[in-house]
């Protein structure tokens, strides 16, 4: 694309240099320029915060230091948030679906495939990687080219349950069930959308106890990872932890 930017910074990690490459509002690539990539990891930002949030420029950089080029793309709704400056609310699920599964086919490498993404951006890439259609209100079959390109999915707090709803746990895991590829979560020990606590009743464990899912839980971290002070963890400390949970189910999978 004609309108593409790229910086070079190597805050992070002294030893490497990551280009970041951003090819307008629409995504950013990072990649170590000292080290041959092994995959590729395509990631979707969550509701409320772009592919620009300090956490998701943060993750996608130190994932990029170990050899994983990262491609963060903003669905369009945020796109439109960033051109204006006022908030709008997330497009129908559909359009996110079709949208990432558009992102997925324009993925031009012969490296394996990963997807991601934070919060919503989890759920939805999880729903990418169901074998049959969503149901009726979705109306949405995933297209078999899409998801043969996939060796696995991350999601980084997944959103289980909003806040003082717990009844919407159902609805956001049925299709768990029809994952075809592995799902690694990274959740904090304190989300509000699903904590160590709540994650731990009966109902919840047989859900959970799928040989396709995989939760890695971030120490006193909250939707964000972001622990307490007390903890005597730093959210840069979480979010390596999610690196690391990261690279070590791509290297089970490559």
């Amino acid at each position: 694309m004609s309108d593409q930017i790229t910086k070079k910074s190597s805050k992070q990690n002294p030893k490497s240099v990551i280009q970041k490459t951003a090819q307008g509002l629409v995504r950013t690539v990072y990649q170590n320029s000292d080290l041959s990539d092994k995959a590729v990891v395509l990631i979707a930002h969550g509701a409320g915060a772009g592919n620009q949030n300090d956490f998701m420029d943060s993750f996608c950089t130190k994932l990029a230091e170990q050899n994983i080029q990262v491609i963060s793309f903003n669905f369009l709704y945020m796109q439109t948030m960033y051109e204006t400056g006022k908030r709008r609310p997330p497009n129908p699920n559909k359009q996110l679906l079709q949208q990432f599964e558009q992102e997925i086919l324009a993925v031009d490498s012969s490296l394996p495939v990963f997807i991601a993404g934070k919060s919503m951006g989890g759920r939805v890439a999880s729903q990418i990687c169901a074998s049959t259609g969503l149901g009726p209100k979705l109306s949405f079959t995933p297209n078999s080219d899409v998801t043969a390109k996939l060796r696995g999915c991350i999601a980084l707090g997944y959103p289980f349950m909003p806040p003082g709803k717990p009844e919407k746990f159902t609805d956001r895991t049925q299709h768990f069930k029809q994952l075809t590829v592995p799902l690694l979560i990274n959740q904090g020990e304190r989300d509000s959308f699903g904590d160590l606590n709540s994650l731990s009743t009966e109902q919840h464990k047989s859900v959970l106890d799928n040989k396709m899912v995989q939760l890695s839980w971030i120490a006193s971290g909250d939707h964000s990872f972001k622990p307490l002070k007390s903890s005597g963890f730093t959210l840069d400390d979480n979010i390596k932890t999610a690196v690391t949970n990261t690279l070590g189910f791509i290297n089970q999978l490559i």
